[in-house]
């Protein structure tokens, strides 16, 4: 009997419609089995890069309370001899890429955003760093270039901040389209961020003296 006999035969059929069957079911079976990976790996990098935000949120809000020490101590006359660690996102760096198809396009571009703003957090803080290990001699000369550091160090902080808590305020659906209200509230907390080193530099000068940052061993390296 040939092969086309036995195949038409009923036994042969069943027996190759039945190996047919077995390999279309083992085929999507695969394919859900890996579906369900994926989709669970997906679900796992999104909750880690929420909650990568946090710690964001707290390693910059330690920040800033560093700043307006810094900045207390500049309004009268001294610097610090430390600068802030600087600050990683390294469930970003890993597995965003992998993520952002999952991802609606507000949330690509606020942890985007967040990504690029944290540069410039990390860059003020190695100038910083730069700046104390220098040791210039002149006092004039030294506050000078450091409100020049320290201003610009204050405002990132400051809009980095911004941006993650309204992520996390917003996880969602964290758009910031032009002329939406968020969007206007971002720009007004632009304009004002320099307006806060003011009133710090004005409260040190009413309220504090260089006794005040004189305790556990730190003292303004430069004193006018």
């Amino acid at each position: 009997m040939s092969v086309w006999e036995t195949i038409l035969s009923g036994q042969g059929f069943w027996a190759v419609a039945g190996s047919v069957v077995g390999a279309i079911c083992g085929w999507l079976l695969s394919g859900l089995s890996e579906s369900r990976a994926y989709n669970k790996k997906i679900k796992r990098n999104k909750k880690a890069l929420l909650h990568e935000l946090d710690d964001i949120l707290e390693a910059l809000t330690d920040a800033e309370i560093c700043y307006e020490y810094m900045i207390k101590m500049y309004a009268l006359g001294g610097v610090p001899g430390y600068a802030p660690p600087t600050i990683s996102n390294p469930i970003f760096k890993n597995f965003y890429i992998e993520t952002m198809l999952d991802l609606p396009a507000s949330q690509c571009k606020s942890y985007e955003l967040i990504d690029l703003q944290l540069s410039y957090v990390n860059q003020d803080i190695a100038r910083i760093a730069d700046f104390i290990a220098s040791k210039k001699e002149d006092p004039d000369s030294v506050l000078e270039d450091w409100e020049g550091i320290l201003r610009p160090a204050c405002h990132n902080v400051r809009m980095t901040l911004w941006h993650v808590n309204y992520h996390l305020n917003n996880k969602a659906f964290p758009s910031l389209k032009h002329w939406t209200k968020e969007h206007q509230q971002m720009l007004e907390e632009y304009k004002t961020a320099p307006s806060k080193v003011d009133e710090l530099i004005e409260y040190a000068q009413e309220n504090m003296s260089r006794s005040d940052f004189e305790f556990d061993g730190v003292t303004p390296v430069a004193i006018k």
